[in-house]
């Protein structure tokens, strides 16, 4: 029922990163990026996990310090570049999972 709600909302989302974000809430973002990740790897299982991966995609293994470091590294102009770059409104793909009728206003949301 509110889909175009959703839509719309989020492709302000989208928008509002192109323009950059609050050093605040960025601030906060890895605060709590870091928390969790600290609290996910006391698992053994997490670990594990973790080490595969970055050996599997990197080739080697970063500790939690280092990434913690390059994370509260990154800045709202980082944020600002990254987004400006991926987040391009030609290339945005979206799926809408469910039945919903009026297709045609979602297009006319897209084309914004």
């Amino acid at each position: 029922r509110r889909v175009y709600d959703a839509v719309q909302t989020i492709l302000a989302q989208v928008s509002g990163l192109r323009d950059g974000v609050p050093e605040e809430e960025l601030e906060r973002a890895k605060r709590l990026c870091s928390g969790r990740l600290e609290l996910r790897l006391e698992d053994t299982r997490a670990m594990s996990g973790w080490m595969g991966v970055q050996e599997s995609l990197l080739g080697q293994i970063l500790g939690l310090d280092e990434v913690v470091k390059d994370m509260n590294a990154v800045t709202p102009g980082d944020i600002r570049k990254v987004a400006n770059e991926l987040l391009v409104t030609e290339k945005l793909n979206m799926a809408i999972v469910g039945p919903f009728r009026g297709q045609r206003r979602i297009q006319q949301l897209l084309r914004l």
